[in-house]
């Protein structure tokens, strides 16, 4: 999951809804969970981080946003957060939580495995559903993720085979990605190539400084705030 570098902001908006420009200009169009490009003038919504009606004071705070799709803003629901016991890509390296595989399926990273970071990787993917699909009981069968994010994976698969022959350059990635969102994916499919992982990481809102080394390209350890 791509980790999120979201400017300090004060603020306390009249309606929620008034941050959702900034917040698109700072973290770009997609949700902030499963990482889909998200048409931003219907279906990209602001999403509280604490439940709104519950935590009133933070409803219209700056604090409490970031942006998610209607799917994983719908099944995060009313759920509780506990920042001690879950990863949340504003907070966390959430690059370091999940491992993203060709079939479109996700799963935990094994080198989180018997870790305490494990059961927080594992809270985050129930939180919003990452692991959905129409097969699973628990979602709604239209929801179709796990299709986009293997339709995603063969295009990247592709066009890593057209850069490496040299018919396709960064900026051609770098469109594709922006245009069709699941950056995580692009990042693994593009694993050998340290420039094309570079501009991702360069070309969009993740905290570089904090998560990656910026000659490698290569995950450092987690950062954690610990609060709203």
């Amino acid at each position: 999951m791509r980790p999120i570098k979201k400017q300090k902001n004060t603020t306390v908006y009249k309606k929620y809804g008034d941050a959702k420009l900034l917040l698109i200009s700072q973290l770009g169009q997609y949700c902030s969970y499963c990482e889909m490009y998200v048409n931003p003038e219907s279906a990209l919504e602001v999403e509280h981080v604490l439940y709104k009606r519950k935590y009133h004071s933070l409803e219209n705070s700056w604090r409490n946003f970031l942006l998610s799709c209607k799917h994983c803003n719908t099944i995060k629901g009313q759920n509780e957060v506990n920042f001690s016991q879950i990863h949340l890509p504003h907070l966390n390296n959430t690059f370091l939580s999940f491992s993203y595989h060709a079939n479109g399926k996700i799963s935990i990273n094994p080198a989180l495995t018997h870790t305490l970071e494990e059961p927080k990787a594992q809270n985050l993917m129930e939180l919003v559903g990452l692991d959905r699909e129409p097969l699973n009981k628990k979602y709604k069968s239209s929801d179709d993720l796990v299709e986009k994010r293997k339709n995603v994976w063969v295009l990247a698969r592709r066009y890593l085979q057209k850069y490496e022959a040299a018919t396709a350059d960064l900026d051609n990635i770098l469109d594709l990605v922006k245009s069709n969102g699941f950056w995580s994916i692009w990042m693994k499919v593009f694993d050998n190539h340290v420039t094309v992982r570079q501009a991702l990481i360069n070309g969009f809102s993740v905290s570089s400084t904090n998560c990656f080394d910026s000659i490698t390209s290569t995950p450092l350890p987690r950062r954690t705030k610990g609060r709203i």
